[in-house]
């Protein structure tokens, strides 16, 4: 029976892990950088109208997340993993947890297997970093636990669906692509130099073919996904008469 298992253990004590602050350190050293990088683009590339909302739209998507609180909680009683974001949290069922990644992530990354994924690290690779940025993190031991936990959960509860199966994140994805697509479109259209100068002349028209055709991909893609989970969501209705 689906959920018999989140009650077991009961005098086992709950463990959480959260970033240290080496690594919010680095996070928010990082998301400086980018959004310093995102104000050169917007004052060389484009109408200086954009500068200001742009810098701050890029400061509020980076900053905030290295200044908030973040926990990862693992409760093994009430079957579940409890993943915190400031005074946001989702409570993951254990049985719903497809990996955990520590070991070559600079942070932790947490996939469920119904395609929703939580990255608490400032970097996508980690191998690079490790040569010469020596320091703890705060999600130590925390992928063999969770790992250990989850497998133990699915093991009780085997009902639940394969990986990406009814996934509630298809069309929402999709449609995201869509509009980072369309976005990339019209920022390759609006790239004008802000000063003379054959070097921003070719930067403005490298920026232009770059972001226009990883825009039209990026919407092209979104496209056929979104039309793949319309399609899958249509043909999972039962029939009239299976009503």
């Amino acid at each position: 029976m689906k959920g018999a298992g989140r009650q077991q253990n009961p005098g086992v004590l709950p463990e959480s892990w959260t970033p240290s602050w080496q690594l919010r350190a680095v996070g928010a050293l990082r998301s400086a950088v980018t959004v310093g990088g995102t104000y050169a683009v917007l004052w060389f590339f484009l109408p200086h109208v954009f500068l200001v909302p742009g810098t701050v739209l890029s400061g509020l998507l980076y900053l905030p997340r290295w200044l908030m609180s973040a926990r990862v909680r693992l409760d093994r009683a009430r079957g579940e993993l409890a993943i915190t974001f400031g005074w946001w949290t989702r409570h993951v069922p254990l049985d719903r947890i497809s990996q955990v990644d520590q070991v070559f992530r600079f942070g932790a990354v947490i996939a469920t297997r119904d395609s929703w994924t939580y990255r608490i690290s400032p970097f996508r690779k980690r191998r690079r970093l490790e040569r010469w940025l020596r320091m703890r993190t705060g999600f130590e031991g925390m992928e063999l636990t969770i790992t250990q936990a989850a497998a133990a959960a699915r093991a009780e509860n085997p009902g639940w669906p394969a990986d990406g199966a009814s996934s509630p994140v298809g069309v929402l994805g999709a449609c995201l692509l869509c509009v980072l697509g369309a976005a990339g479109v019209v920022l390759a259209a609006l790239v004008r130099p802000q000063a003379g100068g054959w070097l921003l002349r070719a930067g403005a028209d490298l920026l232009t073919a770059w972001w226009g055709i990883v825009g039209a991909v990026i919407g092209i893609i979104g496209v056929w996904l979104l039309c793949r989970a319309v399609t899958r969501a249509v043909s999972a209705r039962p029939g009239p008469g299976l009503r």
